[in-house]
């Protein structure tokens, strides 16, 4: 006849998910202390060994990763846990023992999972403490896997009641061991169950104090024990047997039975079947239950995972792609600019040599013909270069209509000499008919963009045409031109401050002004500097140098430098006489309307009928 169990020990037994809970510890056995071979021995020296054996750290990932990955879990997967690690440490309270360490961290999921079990890292033999503390670190364990931290607050609002009730019972020290815990456990799925009949379910007094003696005095002998240690505990075990027998042989005959077919036995009989198919249909709900909504978790996580490395596929493929465009675009660009510092290098050297009358003539040609190209591409240097060479016939035949397209073309990038040029276009009527006002506006456009020569054009502008005479506006644009480094407008300045055009006359600012600009190789300057000289009219300076001035500003064709280079020959002032010489260049002079040679040959002519 078999014993009969308690209702809440039935249902513990048969509330078992897949694998079991075992712990792991990194102590190793010593060679003289023999691990026992007995994984059913309850003996407190090989406690380890009889709740599953002592090997290396487990590799499964710990609830801690677990979370981390899922995020917090459903209170039937929390239940799991809790009833695998409740079988776990029940041997260990039940001698008073305890683990010691239990957290997120030393709770492992042994490989493969969910099939297997549960690992506990740590060493139960040398951990102190009681059960109690076991209980208190598996409540906040609880939590931190109900929502992810260890503090209760964070629990949601609609947690299972089961949940609180069970975290309440941990935290508030109302629970001894780990028996309690599956006994409260299973207490919530007994709650929808018939209640058992006391007198049919439980064992008499006498049979359950025998069966709580019995496992200490079934206690197996430990591997290396001495013969009489043997004996001596073969001793309960015999007398446990005979007593086992003989309550079995007791009870066949002292218990009252019932008649096999009496109703009230087929009726209990029957309530106990429904019991265990209910236990047992409630414990495979309750699995598949668990197993879905962790499935379910982990399908979420793992499709979460796949997205975020998607998307993180996609962001990095767009950055390369970015990069990729980015690389291309400063090559690109890189290209350009090498080219056009290229281009401008080649304008600017052929600029000097069209520029300068010491170039010969073939080196002007091939100078044009360089920058010809550049120009028909959109160089806007080689623009205003091709403008300035078709006027003054540099370097290509000259042809100042073909000039003033380039200066309109020029003028359009708005190239601020090509403006002076097109202005200058509009003043002698070339390419269409005269115009000073369009002469005028396209030379402002240029001055306003800083251009110097058109400043000093504006000046001329204001100073000599009748429509727009005025000497102080005049003189103003001269002035900075002048600061510009325009010989011609230092040359009109001086002019202005000799004749006192414009307040009282300043010889000595006039002279000032022309000896800059005579350095600058401004022929007027030159002239009006010579006459100076000659009259005396600077200190320490002379005839000889009068003289030396004339004679390089005749190369401009200059008529009053020519006058006064004539008179230096015929009156030998600043040279040898030589009234021959003196006469050819007073002839010239004549010759271009200068009045004062003109009036000179005349009195010649009448002192030497």
């Amino acid at each position: 006849m078999a014993m009969a169990m308690t209702g809440q020990s039935a249902i513990i037994a048969s509330y078992r998910f897949p694998g079991t809970t075992q712990y792991r510890s990194e102590t190793k056995p010593q060679a003289d202390q023999p691990m026992n071979d007995n994984p059913n021995s309850q003996s407190p020296d090989a406690l380890s060994d009889g709740i599953g054996g002592l090997s290396g750290r487990g590799e499964g990932e710990s609830l801690r990763q677990l979370i981390e990955t899922t995020g917090p879990l459903t209170w039937p997967v929390v239940r799991w846990f809790t009833l695998q690690l409740a079988e776990t440490l029940e041997p260990l309270h039940r001698k008073g023992r305890a683990h010691g360490n239990l957290s997120p961290d030393t709770i492992r999921l042994a490989e493969p999972w969910p099939a297997d079990r549960v690992v506990l890292d740590g060493d139960p033999t040398s951990a102190a403490g009681a059960p109690k503390d076991d209980l208190r670190a598996l409540g906040v364990t609880l939590v931190w896997l109900l929502c992810g931290s260890e503090s209760q607050a964070g629990l949601p609002a609609d947690l299972d009641p089961e949940a609180r009730e069970v975290l309440s019972a941990l935290s508030g020290g109302r629970i001894e061991d780990a028996s309690g815990l599956e006994d409260l456990l299973v207490s919530g799925l007994l709650d929808s169950l018939p209640s058992e009949d006391a007198a049919g379910s439980e064992t008499s007094p006498d049979s359950s104090e025998f069966l709580q003696e019995a496992p200490r005095m079934s206690e197996p002998v430990f591997a290396g024990a001495s013969p009489d240690t043997a004996r001596t505990r073969a001793v309960p075990k015999i007398a446990a047997a005979a007593a086992i027998l003989l309550l079995l042989v007791g009870g066949y005959f002292l218990i009252p039975k019932e008649p096999a077919d009496h109703p009230a036995a087929s009726q209990e009989k029957a309530a106990k079947e429904r019991e265990a198919n209910q236990r047992a249909e409630l414990g495979r709900v309750a699995r598949e239950k668990a197993a879905a909504e962790l499935a379910a978790t982990a399908k979420a996580a793992e499709e979460l995972a796949r997205k975020e490395r998607i998307a993180r596929e996609l962001a990095a493929k767009e950055l390369a792609e970015r990069e990729q465009a980015a690389m291309e675009l400063a090559q690109e660009e890189a290209i350009r600019e090498q080219a056009l510092r290229d281009a401008d290098a080649l304008v600017s050297r052929n600029e000097k040599v069209l520029e300068s009358p010491a170039s010969p003539a073939s080196a002007k040609e091939q100078a044009f013909a360089e920058i010809l190209p550049l120009a028909r591409e959109g160089h806007l240097k080689a623009i205003e270069l091709c403008g300035a060479s078709y006027w003054q016939g540099s370097g290509v035949v000259r042809d100042q209509e073909e000039a003033r397209r380039w200066f309109e073309k020029g003028a359009g990038l708005g190239n601020a000499r090509s403006m002076l040029g097109l202005g200058n276009c509009f003043e002698q009527g070339i390419g269409g008919d005269k115009d000073m006002q369009a002469a005028a506006g396209w030379w402002k456009k240029a001055a306003d963009l800083g251009e110097p020569l058109a400043m000093g054009r504006l000046g001329d502008y204001h100073n000599a045409d009748p429509a727009a005479k005025d000497v102080r506006l005049a003189m103003e644009w001269w002035q900075k031109a002048a600061d510009r480094g325009v010989p011609e407008a230092m040359t009109n300045l001086g002019i202005l401050h000799s004749t006192g055009s414009v307040g009282d006359p300043d010889p000595a600012k006039a002279v000032e002004l022309w000896q800059k600009a005579s350095a600058l190789g401004e022929t007027r300057a030159m002239t009006e500097l010579g006459y100076k000289y000659f009259n005396a009219e600077v200190a320490g300076k002379s005839e000889v140098d009068a003289f030396q001035l004339f004679l390089k500003a005749v190369d401009a064709k200059d008529p009053r430098a020519m006058t006064g280079l004539g008179v230096c020959y015929f009156t030998g002032r600043g040279t040898d006489p030589d009234k021959a010489e003196g006469a050819m260049w007073l002839r010239r002079a004549a010759e271009l309307g200068e009045p004062t040679a003109t009036r000179f040959l005349k009195q010649l002519e009448a002192a030497d009928p």
